[in-house]
């Protein structure tokens, strides 16, 4: 494994990479850690340009959650609450002391959200990406709702065709991998179209609906365990309007933020990659072009494909 496997109390390993803790920036307590949580089908690698870039500043963390990447799958279907018990424990593990800032994209966004709810003495922020809401099935069309039944269905055959070998023909992660450094794209491919990537990714997309429950049942009171929050979203400009942000008072070209109730996920959230046809993958550059940042009160808008 190119990072660090640590052990949890169930003796499942668990992946961490580290980066930027070399006596500067965030190792001696002037910064807090940065944790990165991907999106259903996202990797430690699919963060590889965001974690290169904050290293420089401070200590950075991208890991695989349970079943993806180097990580050991864990027995029970995934759950919000378990998911951020292992992170919680192998950040520990790793000698990882708050406190944090988690940055969530689309269901990370949603457990980062938990993490902040569980722990909020340990979260100096959140910066959630295109994140998911727990009543965007209801807010979205009804084609939403048939379109993420018709992703589970497909998901639930994917581990048999991994072991076909058929997603190394078709290279369902061409468009993700081509927007990654070479040795982590190579990596995020290498892992993702195995049996175990495929089940863990259709164990979670299998379980959105109850995940968004979850999510929602614990992490709203306080809003997102009272810490500070901002929700960054990735969208096509609207007509007559420029694709450049606006100036700020400084005449900098600096977007300025304004007070709102979250992003539109605009973007279609994990759309992009082409894991699975239904677009629900991971998409590590969406925030590159387009993007309207808001400080959110708790209640973010729905991400346009729920992963």
């Amino acid at each position: 494994a190119p990072g660090e496997l640590v052990e949890l109390a169930d003796g499942r390993e668990l992946h961490l990479e580290v980066s930027g803790d070399d006596g500067t920036a965030g190792s001696d307590g002037d910064r807090p850690t940065v944790v990165l949580e991907a999106g259903a089908g996202g990797t430690a690698a699919t963060y590889a340009w965001l974690r290169e870039a904050l290293a420089e500043h401070t200590t950075v963390v991208a890991y695989d959650r349970a079943g993806y990447g180097f990580s050991d799958p864990a027995a029970d279907q995934p759950e919000a609450a378990s998911t951020v018990a292992d992170l919680r424990e192998g950040l520990d593990a790793a000698g990882l002391e708050g406190p944090f800032v988690l940055v969530g994209h689309s269901l990370g966004a949603g457990y980062a959200r938990v993490f902040a709810a569980t722990h909020p003495e340990d979260v100096a922020g959140l910066v959630l990406l295109d994140p998911v809401h727990e009543e965007q099935f209801e807010r979205l069309p009804p084609e939403e709702r048939d379109a993420l039944e018709q992703a589970q269905e497909q998901l639930a055959v994917a581990p048999l065709l991994a072991r076909l070998g058929v997603f190394r023909l078709a290279d369902p992660q061409a468009d993700v991998v081509a927007a990654l450094p070479d040795e982590a794209g190579a990596q995020h491919r290498a892992r993702s179209v195995t049996a175990a990537g495929m089940d863990a990714y259709g164990a979670e997309m299998g379980a959105l609906l109850e995940l968004l429950d979850e999510v929602g049942s614990t992490a709203t009171e306080p809003a997102f365990g009272g810490v500070p929050a901002r929700v960054v979203s990735a969208g096509e400009p609207g007509e007559g309007e420029s694709p450049e942000p606006a100036p700020d008072e400084d005449g900098n070209g600096d977007q300025a933020a304004a007070d709102g109730d979250g992003g539109e996920g605009g973007n279609g959230g994990e759309g992009g990659s082409g894991q699975s046809s239904n677009g629900s993958g991971t998409n590590e550059g969406a925030t590159d072009d387009g993007t309207e940042e808001a400080d959110d009160d708790g209640t973010g808008e729905p991400d346009d494909d729920g992963g």
